[in-house]
């Protein structure tokens, strides 16, 4: 399964629920457990929580790695990635200050990633300042 990397958020959210509802854990997100969990409770969600630290990419531990529970994790996630806001502009800002060429990669296609993030980070702004 290809790791959660901030293009792919609905891909993901599909087959991280196939999988959790394969391995019975998908009620941890969904209802989600209340403050207090019975044992059983408590290692479905710590199933569930590790299930999404190990598809989603290492930029993405920071924002998840303090949940608790899988619902907090999976609310997290769900946040960053279909609500616009101020850290979707840091978090193109920070894609652009981490564009890297790859071995083998020409200029042209190189430029072509920055001018995509660029154009992203542009609307996101415009869309933020508009309210």
């Amino acid at each position: 399964m290809k790791k959660l990397d901030g293009d792919n958020y609905h891909a993901w959210v599909i087959r991280s629920r196939a999988i959790m509802e394969q391995k019975k854990c998908w009620e941890a997100i969904y209802p989600g457990y209340g403050t207090e969990m019975t044992n059983n409770e408590r290692k479905n969600s710590d199933e569930a929580v590790t299930l999404m630290f190990l598809t989603v990419e290492d930029t993405f531990l920071d924002d998840i790695g303090d949940c608790v529970k899988a619902k907090e994790a999976w609310t997290a996630l769900k946040e960053m990635h279909t609500k616009f806001g101020l850290h979707q502009v840091l978090q193109l800002v920070k894609d652009i200050f981490n564009i890297t060429m790859k071995p083998g990669e020409t200029v042209p296609n190189s430029n072509f990633s920055v001018q995509k993030s660029c154009s992203n980070l542009a609307l996101q702004i415009s869309s933020l300042l508009q309210g």
